[in-house]
């Protein structure tokens, strides 16, 4: 068992960190695997990972690099997001700053061997592959759209883990996730979770999207779970959502009244959970 003891303290509460690469590096591989370890063992560490194809790394480095007006090149970067401060972020580096940096602030060294690195590198880049194609939907098959209201709330947090769970929407399409918060405070919590979910890289989520706006939200959606007050910013929002779940639901009882039974191969009905 690693146990980590901090060699100096860190000024800000809550560290967090990004880490891009090539997912056939085995420098991303072993900066993923120091930014696990830390996160596993210090509460207020938390790490976002960004695997990309080799074949994009070069144009999706030069793009987020000349938004954020750094200066680097590299098969893996690193920045730590300024969540107290706000701003672009902080560019640490590559792999190599961030052991440093590991080490001279946590007393941590990453703890891999080179055949390990290599062969995360290639689990990176199978499962990269695998979500590229599931991506691709099947012909006939279109994605369920699902919305969670008040994604901020212990409640979403615990929809959500369970959602992504339960592999339900795997063979209709995969699913596309919206989290809504309309709450600006608490925003930065629902992407949070937003991170989590896209750090799971799970086949049949194919995208997670923070909202803040009721209708952009709706739009489109197929399974919508109400867990708390949501502010539509109209009456004929919350009419028009009456009515789809209410038009919805009919169709859906009058199809079981004639098949006597559930088939996956039924149209998806928008469901509205309330919760308390």
């Amino acid at each position: 068992m690693n146990v980590i003891t901090t060699g100096c303290l860190v000024c800000d509460k809550m560290a967090k960190f990004v880490i891009a690469g090539k997912t056939d590096c085995e420098e991303y591989s072993r900066a993923e695997m120091l930014g696990d370890l830390l996160q596993c063992n210090l509460p207020d560490f938390k790490v976002h990972k960004l695997p990309k194809d080799a074949s994009c790394w070069s144009v999706w480095l030069k793009e987020i690099c000349g938004a954020r007006g750094w200066q680097f090149d590299g098969p893996c970067i690193v920045w730590r997001e300024l969540i107290d401060r706000g701003g672009e972020g902080l560019l640490l580096g590559g792999s190599r700053e961030f052991e440093e940096y590991a080490h001279h602030y946590y007393n941590v060294s990453p703890l891999t061997s080179t055949e390990e690195e290599r062969e995360i590198a290639l689990e990176n880049t199978a499962s990269l592959q695998l979500h590229a194609q599931r991506s691709s939907s099947p012909e006939g098959a279109s994605p369920t759209v699902v919305c969670i209201t008040s994604a901020s709330s212990v409640l979403a947090y615990h929809v959500t883990s369970l959602l992504c769970a339960s592999h339900v929407y795997s063979r209709r399409g995969g699913m596309e996730l919206r989290l809504l918060c309309e709450d600006p405070v608490e925003e930065e919590i629902a992407r949070g979770v937003a991170m989590e979910v896209q750090d799971l890289a799970l086949s049949h989520v194919l995208s997670v999207h923070v909202c803040s706006d009721v209708q952009e939200a709706f739009e489109g959606a197929h399974v919508i779970f109400v867990l708390d007050h949501v502010r539509c910013q109209t009456e004929s929002c919350s009419e028009e959502m009456e009515e789809r779940s209410e038009g919805k639901g009919q169709e859906n009882l009058e199809g079981k009244g004639q098949e006597g039974r559930t088939d996956e191969k039924n149209e998806i009905v928008t469901e509205i959970w309330r919760g308390v």
